[in-house]
């Protein structure tokens, strides 16, 4: 069990490491920007360091006091056996480890923000309020996985909320980003607001049929097969925040886009969606009238969670992202992330396991713009994952993890073709069709292959 700790403290190392040539670019570049957080650009690390434990106080008491969860019960002995024991890849929920964990790091981050630290500078906050957090508030072997979602997927998470906080002039930026209004409260400092950085956010809704075929080979030898239809409703939107294709820059996120999805249908099954990636550092070679390009390092969250698919992505990509004018009114936009998947994770579909490895990701978002025609877009995302650990089996009663299940890889790919006709000019109709298609490969367990097929009818806005 050494290997996750070596694995751990081998990443954070390198993250630091890297960001040691860009830190005092990143602190004048903070200096000088129109959204800095408080009037007078100083860093306050007592406010920061209070809302980081404070959050993890109050609900560590909502746990063990309110809800009284089993975890909660935590004592001196167990503290002290999570300082002396090895820690372990857990597989607890798919949306508590993958959305919850890094809710709670989105409120790390925002706190040191609010209080004038930069993103990196962040990252120690997010660090510490994980590691608290596993240590000392429950009864559960500290997680290897938790300590590197949380800080990464809370960076991630709060430095888009934090800036989409300070776009916002009116109450509903409490909903973005509590902890920002909050600390405004507490101690009285206010954002600097200049002029808007929202390049383009996009709102669509929508019916959509699946279809779900699954095959794996069963115990006694022969291939089974399912499959399953289902009617769903849809919501989803996606926010550009800084400029795609004229980036020159070394402050992380100055650019980044968002999209988050839903769909609820039935019978009854679900699915939340999340894709994101940021710029950590940027340029520009092209920058003319009819072409412009940006490239640069992106850092990446993808999380695919629901009834059928659970799979999430932290990579780290080179990013390419070109705009070409052909007239007033018809342009082309192509985006192209391609790098290394530092942490992977996923459910099977027949079995409970949660796998976790390492592997590449490939992303691409195509679409054509026609004066009258409207809008054609293809896009494609791939995912390999090569497993190295297995978290615990759900819903079992197991108490560790998976014993001698490493080995083989898991791959998930998504391809959608859309069409939007315009109806007004920032009102359309449109249609699309998404296959996903994820497969399992290992030694110690049947192969396992999933497709699902959804098309979909949308009205979509443009802001």
């Amino acid at each position: 069990m050494r290997r996750p700790f070596i694995f751990a403290a081998g990443f954070i190392m390198l993250c630091f490491f890297l960001i040691i040539p860009l830190y005092s670019q990143e602190q004048a570049d903070e200096q000088m920007a129109a959204a800095a957080i408080a009037k007078d650009n100083k860093r306050y690390f007592l406010p920061a360091f209070a809302e980081v434990l404070g959050s993890n106080g109050l609900l560590f008491v909502f746990n063990r006091f309110v809800a009284r969860f089993d975890f909660s019960f935590v004592t001196a002995d167990i503290i002290a056996g999570h300082f002396r024991n090895p820690w372990w890849w857990d597989g607890d929920n798919f949306i508590i480890n993958q959305f919850g964990h890094p809710y709670q790091g989105l409120i790390y981050h925002t706190a040191a923000r609010a209080n004038g630290f930069t993103f990196y500078e962040s990252l120690a906050f997010d660090v510490f309020g994980s590691l608290t957090w596993e240590l000392f508030t429950e009864t559960d072997t500290p997680s290897v996985n938790d300590m590197l979602t949380t800080p990464i997927g809370g960076a991630v998470m709060g430095e888009m909320f934090h800036r989409l906080f300070l776009e916002v002039r009116s109450p509903l930026a409490l909903f973005i980003s509590p902890v920002d209004a909050l600390n405004g409260v507490i101690t009285g400092r206010r954002p600097k607001r200049g002029r808007s950085n929202i390049y383009g956010i996009t709102l669509s809704t929508g019916l959509e049929y699946e279809l779900l075929a699954v095959r794996w080979r069963g115990s006694d030898g022969p291939v089974i097969s399912d499959i399953k239809h289902s009617g769903a409703a849809n919501l989803e939107t996606h926010i550009i925040f800084g400029n795609p294709f004229e980036q020159q820059s070394k402050t992380p996120y100055t650019h980044f886009e968002l999209t988050l999805g839903g769909t609820i249908g039935l019978p009854l099954q679900y699915s939340i969606n999340m894709i994101s990636d940021g710029y950590l550092f940027s340029f520009s070679p092209i920058d003319t009238e009819t072409k412009k390009l940006s490239t640069g390092l992106s850092l990446h969250y993808d999380v695919f969670s629901g009834s059928f698919i659970n799979y999430f992505n932290e990579a780290i990509d080179w990013t390419v992202k070109y705009q070409q004018r052909f007239t007033d009114t018809m342009q082309m936009e192509l985006k192209l992330h391609a790098g290394w998947s530092f942490l992977s994770g996923a459910n099977m579909y027949i079995r409970e396991e949660r796998e976790y490895g390492q592997g590449w990701n490939f992303k691409i978002f195509f679409s054509i713009f026609f004066p009258t025609g409207g809008i054609f877009s293809a896009d494609a995302l791939l995912y390999r994952m090569y497993v190295f650990s297995q978290g615990f089996l759900e819903h079992t009663g197991e108490t560790g993890p998976v014993p001698g299940m490493a080995g083989g890889f898991d791959i998930l790919n998504i391809f959608t073709l859309s069409y939007r006709r315009p109806v007004t000019n920032s009102f359309f109709i449109g249609i699309s069709d998404s296959i996903y298609g994820k497969f399992r490969t290992g030694t110690h367990f049947p192969n396992t292959e999933l497709w699902t097929n959804a098309v979909r009818l949308f009205a979509e806005w443009r802001f």
